[in-house]
């Protein structure tokens, strides 16, 4: 297993090409659904602009710090089936 974490890997262009286009199809979903709640608080909920851009602000930096925790822990690249317990 340590052998697996300290080897590099080299991606072919086919994975490359992949891992691009599920990265673009999720950033696809969560931007619609973004600019979907940006419009439900704006238009119909009432709410300024200013206030849902900085109420989404506030939201991603509260969880910027597990989200960085939990990529740490679990590694897909490296990680072996069943997960440990820390994922």
């Amino acid at each position: 297993m340590a052998d697996s974490l300290t080897s590099h890997a080299i991606l072919s262009i086919k994975e490359k090409i992949g891992y691009g286009l599920g990265d673009a199809a999720s950033h696809i979903v969560f931007d619609n659904v973004m600019l979907y709640l940006m419009f439900f608080y704006t238009d119909i909920f009432g709410l300024p602009a200013g206030f849902a851009g900085t109420m989404f602000l506030f939201a991603r930096a509260a969880l910027s710090p597990t989200i960085r925790r939990s990529a740490f822990r679990c590694n897909p690249i490296a990680s072996c089936w069943p997960p440990p317990a820390a994922c």
